[in-house]
């Protein structure tokens, strides 16, 4: 992969992480327009330029993620509850994989990333504060697809839970930080069991990551300030409108 084509996917990665529109979709349509594939060095290679946006979670999100080192902290036993979900879904990491590149897959994944933001800008059913990690970790299982949005589900099922939209944008974020981590540990161990550790160009690598970084940031500003404004549903317009057109171009 040359450069100004890792700099092309770092951007996208950067602009799309922390809107409700789903980055890994993006990722593998913009591969799909651009004759990459979804080969294993491409899908090995947008796990890990995730690592730029998440650098950008801790950094802005800094004083919350020490929060969590204290003894006691609430946050995180609220992160540890909504990310339990995720490991039943494990042993299905492969299957799901095998989807990634799917164009109806991607499609449809779109339009249901559309119609969720469009209901959690309608509906309220708050649940007791205590159930709400665990209703958001729920949804971010359905992000395991490319096209579904991880922010989309689990902004939208916090506000629909209870959750204020600030409330819901920081636990989702920093619900992504084990999420992250654990996707690119399963990665890893797959690299070091298949023989197969030079698969990803660390230079192209590199600008990626940093270019999501300086992107995210951006990006995260944009998503908190749209947030104070209650302005996140239109999302879904957009995320239905690239799903008619990831039919047609793909």
């Amino acid at each position: 992969m040359d450069l100004s084509t890792a700099f092309i996917l770092g951007l996208i990665q950067g602009v799309t992480e922390f809107l409700p529109v789903s980055s890994s979709g993006h990722l593998t349509l913009a591969e799909q327009l651009m004759g990459l594939g979804s080969n294993e060095e491409m899908l090995l290679f947008n796990v890990f330029s995730h690592l730029g946006t998440l650098f950008v979670i801790f950094f802005v999100f800094k004083k919350e993620v020490l929060q969590l080192f204290k003894k006691k902290s609430s946050m995180r036993t609220a992160l540890i509850i909504g990310t339990v979900p995720l490991f039943f879904f494990v042993p299905l990491f492969k299957v799901i994989k095998a989807s990634f590149g799917a164009a109806h897959v991607l499609a449809f994944s779109f339009a249901f990333t559309g119609c969720i933001l469009f209901l959690g800008d309608r509906l309220k059913a708050p649940v007791a504060p205590k159930w709400r990690p665990l209703v958001v970790g729920l949804s971010q299982t359905l992000a395991l697809f490319p096209g579904v949005s991880r922010s989309g589900m689990t902004i939208s099922a916090g506000r629909v839970a209870g959750f204020t939209n600030q409330e819901a944008i920081q636990f989702s974020f920093l619900l992504a930080i084990p999420a992250v981590l654990g996707s690119l540990t399963l990665e890893i161990i797959h690299l070091i069991k298949d023989g197969t550790t030079n698969v990803v160009d660390p230079l192209p690598l590199s600008v990626a990551i940093a270019t999501a970084f300086v992107v995210g940031f951006f990006s995260l500003g944009f998503l908190k300030a749209l947030g104070s404004m209650n302005k996140l549903g239109y999302f879904s317009w957009y995320c239905l409108a690239l799903s008619g057109l990831t039919f047609y171009l793909l």
